[in-house]
């Protein structure tokens, strides 16, 4: 069965697509939580928000795009990890194994991490809401519109903000050796 049969099924309230839906997709909602959330989540709350993802991917069925599934899978699942890191008030990038992902040797996964910690550093350094824009655009790839109406901001200033901080993070990043 193909992602458009499946989201075509699940539009009509077919079981049988929700339950291939969550066969299919289970390992990828559990990747993108752990991509997003790190260490900072229990093995307890990445099985109850890949639940969660599917009760939510089940409730809104009807307004799906069948071949986008993957993309809405995607999006529904970010959204869901990070009201649970709000909830538990924890911090969204805490630890500088959470930004890049998959180093083949020692070598590598050192500076890997020491370009994190600096770039983490640089990011630390935007004033509020700057940061939380800049990560959420670029860390968590939400739309400016999204991100704008989260915040209470026109989409403008969301533009300007993010525009202000990549100038402000290229001139940290300066002195940085990269």
């Amino acid at each position: 069965m193909t992602d458009i049969q499946i989201a075509e099924g699940l539009i009509k309230g077919d079981i049988n697509c929700y339950e291939k839906l969550i066969d299919e997709y289970t390992k990828y909602v559990i990747a993108v939580i752990r991509k997003i959330a790190g260490t900072q989540l229990s093995n307890e709350d990445v099985e109850e928000l890949t639940s969660d993802v599917f009760v939510k991917m089940w409730q809104v069925r009807g307004s799906i795009i069948p071949d986008k599934l993957k993309a809405y899978i995607a999006k529904i699942t970010r959204n869901a990890v990070l009201n649970k890191l709000r909830q538990t008030s924890i911090e969204l990038i805490d630890d500088t194994d959470d930004v890049i992902i998959d180093t083949n040797t020692p070598e590598t996964e050192l500076m890997t991490k020491e370009v994190n910690s600096q770039i983490i550093s640089a990011i630390d350094t935007l004033p509020q809401p700057d940061k939380e824009i800049f990560l959420r655009r670029y860390f968590f790839m939400e739309k400016i519109a999204d991100i704008a109406t989260y915040l209470g901001l026109p989409e403008n200033t969301v533009h300007t903000k993010i525009s202000r901080g990549k100038k402000k993070l290229q001139q940290v990043l300066e002195g940085c050796r990269l």
